[in-house]
């Protein structure tokens, strides 16, 4: 059987039912030729039967894969099992409260063929009641550091260099991804990346989201962001 040429990955842990269908269901339905993906989805242990009933559903459909660990982690041990388990030679993730655009995967495959080690693009923003509005503009964040203007549920990359650089460090929650692409930034200098106009993700903001956690942790990220200067 043929690799696919990108894994679109979700972490899980007790997601709401509505919406990890909704994620799931995003990427399903991708534009792009079905032998170019493939979704494999880590659960960190849910005990919520209800998030349990639906990947026991969502499994047995021929493009999806369900890890199940043996323990709860976190984010970043689930985006490393993610990383470890892809069959794809491109690797990208959203939440499980998330949803991709239809054309995402398509694109991403397109741009990172073009020799690019990583690619972002915008997204929109889910507000709470469902209206969504467009949170990401380019031109806002264009002089900072790549790795400030890269979303950590938009972005696609190349998997050998992920694996190069070391992976996610379940030990920086709950900033693991963003000290993932800061140490991608320092240990590549030159690592070609771009970031683009393109809408690629759909983003649910709520109390129990990453956005919510990391309010406390602004001052953490411009340490980071000073590192690269």
């Amino acid at each position: 059987m043929k690799e696919p040429r990108i894994t679109a990955f979700i972490p899980v842990w007790n997601t709401p039912a509505n919406w990890l269908k909704e994620a799931i269901s995003s990427v399903l339905w991708q534009d792009a030729d079905p032998s170019l993906w493939e979704l494999l989805i880590v659960d960190d242990k849910s005990d919520s039967r209800d998030t349990v009933d639906v990947l026991r559903i969502v499994e047995s459909h021929p493009q999806v894969r369900v890890v199940w660990r043996d323990e709860n982690g976190g984010v970043g041990a689930a985006c490393q099992t993610a990383l470890e388990e892809a069959r794809g030679e491109y690797l990208t993730g959203i939440g499980a409260d998330d949803a991709m655009t239809p054309e995402r995967l398509r694109e991403q495959v397109a741009y990172l063929d073009e020799g690019w080690e990583l690619v972002s693009g915008q997204l929109w923003y889910i507000e709470r009641g469902g209206r969504i509005r467009h949170l990401s503009r380019l031109e806002e964040r264009e002089r900072r550091p790549w790795p400030r203007r890269v979303f950590d549920n938009v972005a696609a990359y190349r998997r050998d260099r992920a694996l190069e650089i070391g992976g996610f460090d379940p030990a920086k929650a709950p900033m693991e991804t963003k000290e993932f692409w800061f140490r991608w930034a320092r240990t590549r200098p030159d690592a070609k990346v771009l970031v683009v106009h393109n809408v690629w993700t759909f983003y649910r903001i709520h109390p129990d989201g990453l956005t919510a956690k990391r309010r406390g942790s602004r001052a953490h990220i411009r340490s980071l962001s000073r590192g690269q200067r």
